[in-house]
């Protein structure tokens, strides 16, 4: 049989010694503060700062500070945002004192305060001697997520990756929990403070995750941020997540952001390079009409109808789409395209307010014209009889559509405007029987 050494028996007797009622090693706050010491020396040597395993202790001591007192042995999560006073009572036993402050009941343990809002946890914080190695909640994280960083920037081999990519993987959950103590307070400026160092770390690849994993993760720390009004970091982490896993709504999530943030052309730029790259998702047509939309508001017609034109290739029944041509083409006074459209939109829906409306206003309009020309030519009767009755037709026109206009709108302020536009026109035509019936709905409705 082998011997143990002096040294190893010694070693041996130690163990079973010091914890003869237990095999398990109890970490203590004062070997906590000696290994952080310990750590903090290790990387002022040059030989051992060259060394992933060197950076590895480093980090696993800075957890092991960032986890006391509010974690188990093991890391778990013990106090969490949200967590009932009764429950950390059940866990943490009864605090050393307790206090009230402004609307919050304060549990006191030896270096930690828990701040409780109708019996849930909203926050913390490190008092005591642990206040020194926290000037910010989150420090000793930040110092352990960043010694992982460097030892998986140093892992060339990836001999090390999985072991890196198991502490960070913890590190993110941390700073999730971290994070949401703001986030249920509303307070986004600083939630995505802390979850920006979430996407920070996915971005590097350093996580052993699928891409839709690490893509997931960076939307949703996107999404803090644009809900921070941060829209740099948001479209930072929009953009990181189209470059690992892209997706048409990751950049309609980038064009929402430009334009909330008043950046107009590269808004379009996204959602267009979005479309060429997705044209077949299934909320390609969404974004498309969105475009549309940007186009008609930006007074681009040209582009607007474009796209309308792609958009029916694809939706030939879609009146929507239908009445927007014809009020493009009426604003660019090509009336026969104008009409054209409009009437296409009636064949597929007779009852469709907007082109009804808009076929007769515009058939209107060109009689107002003919008219104006008539009054021009009054003395020359044959050109004045001509003219005006080229208007008279093209009233006529306009009476069924802007009936049918009355007919179906429902909004009582457009029914009494339409109406008096039609006995208007009656009254032009000298049709008093159809006037005076106009005139006793308008009469029916004042009542």
């Amino acid at each position: 049989m082998k011997r143990l050494s002096i040294l190893s028996v010694i070693t041996l007797l130690f163990v079973q010694l010091g914890f003869s009622q237990s095999d398990e090693f109890v970490l203590t706050w004062p070997i906590v503060k000696t290994e952080i010491a310990k750590a903090d020396a290790s990387v002022e040597n040059p030989k051992k700062a060259a060394q992933p395993a060197t950076w590895m202790e480093v980090g696993r001591k800075y957890l092991q500070l960032y986890t006391f007192d509010i974690k188990d042995r093991k890391g778990v999560q013990m106090i969490q945002p949200g967590l009932a006073s009764s429950d950390v009572l059940f866990i943490l036993g009864s605090p050393k004192s307790q206090d009230n402050v402004e609307d919050y009941t304060v549990f006191i343990y030896d270096r930690v305060k828990l701040f409780f809002k109708d019996n849930r946890l909203a926050r913390y914080e490190r008092i005591g001697d642990a206040a020194v190695f926290f000037p910010e909640i989150t420090t000793a994280l930040d110092k352990a997520a960043a010694a992982y960083l460097k030892a998986h920037e140093l892992d060339i081999a990836g001999k090390q990756s999985k072991k890196i990519s198991e502490q960070l993987a913890k590190i993110v959950e941390y700073y999730s929990s971290e994070m949401y103590y703001y986030y249920i307070a509303h307070d986004y400026e600083r939630a995505s403070a802390i979850f920006s160092r979430v996407g920070d770390i996915v971005a590097t690849g350093a996580l052993l995750q699928t891409k839709e994993e690490r893509a997931t993760t960076l939307n949703d720390v996107a999404t803090v941020a644009k809900m921070a009004k941060d829209y740099e970091k948001a479209i930072k982490f929009f953009n990181k997540a189209i470059e690992i896993s892209p997706r048409l709504p990751l950049y309609g999530e980038v064009y929402a952001v430009q334009a909330a943030s008043g950046d107009t052309l590269n808004a379009i730029s996204t959602l267009i390079a979005g479309l060429e790259a997705f044209p077949s998702d299934s909320l390609a047509m969404d974004y498309t009409t969105e475009l549309i939309n940007v186009y008609i508001q930006t007074k681009q017609s040209d582009k607007a109808l474009k796209y309308l034109e792609k958009a029916l290739e694809k939706e030939p029944n879609n009146v929507n789409f239908l009445y927007n041509i014809g009020v493009l083409y009426n604003e660019r006074q090509q009336i026969e395209e104008a009409k054209a459209a409009y009437m296409q939109a009636l064949a597929i829906d007779p009852n469709d307010e907007g082109s009804n409306l808009n076929l007769g206003l515009l058939f209107v309009s060109l009689a107002g014209e003919k008219g104006t020309a008539a009054e021009k030519a009054w003395k020359d009767k044959k050109t004045y009889d001509a003219l005006k009755a080229e208007r008279d037709a093209l009233l006529k026109q306009a009476l069924p559509f802007l009936q049918r206009y009355a007919d179906v709108v429902t909004e009582p302020y457009q029914k009494r405007n339409a109406l008096k536009d039609l006995r208007s026109i009656y009254a032009q035509l000298g049709m008093t029987k159809e006037e005076q019936a106009i005139k006793a709905q308008l009469d029916a409705m004042m009542k």
